[in-house]
């Protein structure tokens, strides 16, 4: 089954589409009805960090190079550079030490203050998570009563 999404339209106008092309309601609501959200961290309307952020900053610990953390992420070197000077100018703060590339390619490694940026965004996500599925779920049984 297809899934098809209506961002700009309600519960009640989604599911009038749904009469109309003669689709079981019930059913899409059982497999198709979540909640997501994205957080990300700014400074004056500047994004620091969000997921993306944060995982090419994880994939840069992991594998302790920049082009080995592109490779593994799928993006361009230039894209996670950029994304790493966005970070560092907005806070004013290093966030990667960088040893250039010789014989056997350069390292990188995080900061004690990327470690931190990365700890305090997986805490309000983690919360923020909790409470949206928690409000999510007294929501739906509201609406099923």
């Amino acid at each position: 089954m297809s899934r098809v999404h209506f961002p700009a339209l309600g519960s009640e106008d989604l599911t009038n589409v749904m009469q109309i092309w003669h689709i079981d309601t019930e059913e899409v609501r059982r497999k198709m009805i979540g909640v997501r959200s994205k957080v990300w961290f700014a400074i004056d309307n500047n994004p620091v960090i969000g997921q993306g952020r944060r995982d090419l900053l994880v994939s840069i610990d992991r594998y302790g190079s920049i082009s080995a953390a592109c490779r593994k992420m799928g993006i361009s070197y230039r894209k996670a550079w950029s994304s790493i000077q966005a970070m560092e100018g907005c806070l004013g703060k290093q966030l990667i030490f960088r040893k250039r590339g010789g014989l056997g390619g350069g390292t990188a490694s995080l900061t004690d203050a990327a470690k931190d940026l990365i700890a305090k965004y997986d805490r309000v996500v983690g919360g923020l998570s909790e409470f949206i599925d928690h409000r999510f779920q007294l929501v739906v049984k509201e609406e099923a009563e």
